[in-house]
């Protein structure tokens, strides 16, 4: 699935602050299910000090 489309289904706030890298369709007990995988990039937003943290 491509993930940049997946963008279009979370919160802006999500994927301003994650990235989405990867995703898969899972088999679960209750039938089929869309696992995504977000990374922390791990980066302060733009006005945060790195010495406050």
């Amino acid at each position: 699935m491509e993930l940049e489309l997946l963008k279009l289904f979370f919160p802006d706030e999500l994927v301003a602050h994650f990235d989405i890298t990867g995703s898969a369709i899972k088999q679960g007990k209750h039938g089929d299910y869309l696992e995504v995988k977000f990374t922390e990039p791990n980066e302060l937003p733009e006005g945060y000090s790195s010495e406050e943290y």
